[in-house]
């Protein structure tokens, strides 16, 4: 009995393992678009490409989609290198990228927000004032009306989309290109590392992605302009930047099909429910 037990459980569990897999992924014949795609880079993109390629999939069941947030260099890179079939990038290409020669894909725009812990009274500042604190030439609050403490400055890692467009945005780049930001910062992968940094430690100060502010932290107003939808749109706001999407000019269907989606209604949709700003 035992023996033909056993002999039974070979039969049976290759045959339910092989039924799993085809309800996975080819489930709906009718649908042309079948394959994988896979989709690296910004971390600040990623929120809202992973909700759309959910999405996605259900309505193309034929389709797996992977999507990774490595950074936006990262992404760019191996989009140029065929690692991947499309890249994510909170930053515009540099010259170099450019020269790669790929397609450039605006899906949405952001802000980057300027985060204080709640309980500094400093909610607003300079532009000057603020490249001053990111540079260390201003070191402790009460150099601004605050109070006596060192200021402990939050970034994020060389690569980093959202550090890109701050450096570009407040002149943070020296004359051979690298970065001013003080030596002293402590360095998160991530914005949501950053948000928790500001609100975990009263002295700090960070920038995230608009999309993903909280009640955890404060905002803070730029030349007494607030980072708002309203404020990034009409271009009041100092920091913004476009979330772009990065292929080879030779695009699979279905790369190119989930892009469309992307721009279309339904994809701008998942762009304004991710805190991000349509392009329509």
């Amino acid at each position: 009995m035992n023996k033909v037990f056993k002999f039974l459980l070979l039969i049976i569990i290759p045959l339910t393992i092989y039924g799993c897999g085809e309800d996975n992924y080819n489930r709906d014949p009718s649908d042309e678009l079948r394959g994988k795609i896979l989709i690296t880079g910004s971390t600040s993109v990623f929120p809202i490409i992973e909700e759309a390629a959910d999405v996605f999939m259900d309505k193309h069941r034929n389709i797996i989609i992977e999507s990774q947030g490595t950074g936006s260099s990262a992404g760019i890179k191996d989009v140029h290198e065929e690692n991947c079939d499309i890249g994510m990038t909170s930053r515009e290409l540099s010259e170099d990228e450019k020269a790669y020669g790929l397609n450039e894909i605006k899906v949405a725009t952001d802000g980057i927000a300027i985060i204080v812990n709640h309980n500094n009274p400093i909610k607003e500042l300079s532009k000057d004032e603020l490249t001053k604190i990111f540079r260390g030439d201003i070191k402790n609050w009460k150099e601004l009306g605050g109070e006596d403490k060192l200021i402990k400055v939050i970034t994020r890692e060389e690569g980093s989309g959202t550090r890109s467009a701050l450096e570009e945005k407040l002149l943070l780049y020296g004359s051979d290109k690298r970065s001013l930001i003080t030596i002293d910062a402590q360095v998160c992968s991530g914005s949501g590392a950053i948000r928790t940094g500001v609100a975990f430690a009263e002295e700090a100060i960070g920038y995230v992605s608009l999309g993903i502010i909280d009640d955890s932290v404060a905002l803070v107003k730029i030349d007494n302009i607030e980072c708002t939808k309203e404020t990034v749109k009409s271009g009041e706001y100092l920091l913004s930047r476009n979330f772009i999407l990065v292929t080879q000019n030779d695009i699979k269907n279905e790369s190119k099909a989930f892009i469309d989606f992307m721009l279309q209604d339904e994809g701008q949709s998942i762009v304004v429910e991710k805190g991000a700003i349509s392009i329509k």
